[in-house]
């Protein structure tokens, strides 16, 4: 065997403005002008909670050097496109939550309910642009499941 992933295509619809996307396959090139080839001339901004990247800018000005899979990232876009990527399945594990705010992808393939998801952890409410989700929040969540492609701001 060569310990080579199963490969797979993942699908992002861009909305004109910001959205909050995620990965959950992984590219032998992960560097944002990479990743984001196809709709570079679209593309106005890709950001997460540190860090910037912009095709405007000189690569020296921006900060966010790589894409990793099980974080989140703010892309604002010029105009609306589809950004599709084929790579490597990665590791259906989320990221190790930090006190306070965290900012999440989605490393599952299909989608899986928060409560499994979350494999136990404590937290106050899951956010992202389509509305939110608290432990106790019944018939109020707006929201249920962590779904590809999707990034997720997530209060411990």
């Amino acid at each position: 065997t060569t310990g080579k992933k199963p490969c797979a295509t993942q699908t992002i619809s861009l909305n004109n403005g910001w959205n909050l996307i995620s990965f959950n396959v992984k590219l032998a090139n992960m560097l944002p002008s990479s990743i984001f080839n196809s709709v570079l001339l679209k593309l106005e901004m890709v950001k997460d909670n540190i860090s910037f990247y912009s095709p405007d800018f000189v690569p020296e000005l921006c900060s966010l050097t790589k894409i990793e899979g099980g974080r989140a990232y703010f892309v604002k876009m010029k105009y609306a496109d589809t950004l599709t990527l084929k790579g490597e399945i990665m590791d259906e594990v989320l990221p190790t939550l930090n006190s306070g705010w965290n900012l999440i992808g989605c490393p599952y393939q299909t989608a899986k309910k928060f409560s499994s998801g979350l494999s136990g952890q404590i937290i106050e409410i899951i956010k992202n642009f389509n509305g939110f989700w608290i432990p106790t929040g019944g018939t109020l969540n707006s929201i249920d499941s962590f779904e590809p492609g999707k990034g997720y701001l997530i209060k411990k």
